[in-house]
């Protein structure tokens, strides 16, 4: 089991990204669903002051209230909590019959509202200790165990927010920092600040061939989202290839169920020190997903693809 950095204790390899959970008419099945990943053995859980209409952290708190000394617990800073949260919540609860019939719909008001939130994250350090401070509060707990800079780029990391940063380290309230952000920006601030931050938080999928091995604690997410529905459709329009595949792996990849499986493996496979994250509103999912903790057998497919996606070139990441 992964041992993040500043942590007293061992955490899961498998974490839960929170950006789905919401209060409102959706609280209950929210904490439902903090409580299923709990049980099934992942014990790493991922929010942001942005998730859920600035309401995630909210509901994560007190779905763990009890349960708080036995989990890891990782949020950002670099974002504001959206406004009006409750009232769009409330049009949103209105609405829900439109959305059930049209789901892209909540994806698209969902991806519009998290980009209208501001242009660029602020990393000004009294925002930063003002944003921690506020996600304390509503997590109920005294401290972070993983502060990560969201979307940050070298030109936001100063001398004040460093500093800034650091002392929130060494006095407790965050236990090990990182940086939350694409896999570019990650390498440039690597190699400028190597001994700075504890951990580094990215996307990753088999079809990211061009990345290079993780370097230290590494988080990684994305694994299903990011190449299920490319390699789903590939394998559908090419028999060859879904063969070769399925043949080089010991797995049917045509099931959809068993691909996504497959993916998730991967990601362990080539982080096996750190941390992957997953997300689902369906607990069966959170359930299947959280297999993998114990059951190494999709984790071993998932190396074999990975091995097997350098033959293909075709398949690999524009």
């Amino acid at each position: 089991m992964p041992h993040l950095p500043g942590s007293s204790f061992s955490t899961s390899t498998i974490g839960f990204g929170c950006a789905s959970l919401s209060a409102g008419s959706s609280r209950r099945h929210s904490i439902n669903l903090v409580h299923a990943a709990f049980d099934a053995g992942i014990c790493h859980f991922d929010v942001a002051p942005p998730y859920g209409m600035g309401t995630a952290e909210d509901v994560l708190g007190e779905a763990l209230r009890h349960r708080r000394h036995e989990v890891t617990i990782a949020t950002k800073v670099g974002f504001s909590r959206p406004r009006h949260a409750w009232a769009v919540m409330y049009m949103r609860s209105l609405a829900a019959p439109l959305r059930k019939l049209v789901p892209q719909l909540t994806r698209r008001v969902g991806a519009s509202t998290y980009r209208s939130l501001t242009t660029r994250p602020e990393f000004d350090p009294a925002f930063v200790q003002r944003s921690l401070t506020e996600s304390l509060r509503r997590l109920r707990t005294n401290h972070i165990d993983l502060l990560l800079l969201h979307e940050v780029t070298i030109d936001d990391l100063t001398t004040d927010l460093l500093e800034c940063l650091d002392r929130l380290r060494r006095n407790g309230a965050v236990r090990s920092l990182g940086t939350g952000t694409s896999y570019e920006n990650t390498l440039a601030i690597r190699d400028a600040y190597p001994g700075f931050f504890d951990v580094w938080q990215h996307s990753w999928s088999v079809l990211d061939t061009n990345q290079r091995p993780p370097v230290g604690f590494t988080v990684t997410h994305r694994a299903i989202q990011r190449a299920l529905a490319p390699l789903r459709d590939r394998l559908r329009s090419d028999a060859h290839i879904s063969r070769r595949l399925s043949d080089a792996i010991g797995i049917d990849l045509t099931a959809e169920h068993n691909l996504g499986s497959v993916l998730l493996g991967a990601a362990i496979a080539q982080n096996p020190g750190g941390i992957t994250l997953v997300a689902s509103r369906q607990e069966n999912r959170i359930v299947a997903n959280a297999r993998l903790l114990s059951d190494r057998t999709f984790v071993a497919a998932g190396q074999r693809l990975i091995a097997a996606m350098a033959d293909e070139p075709d398949l690999k990441c524009a």
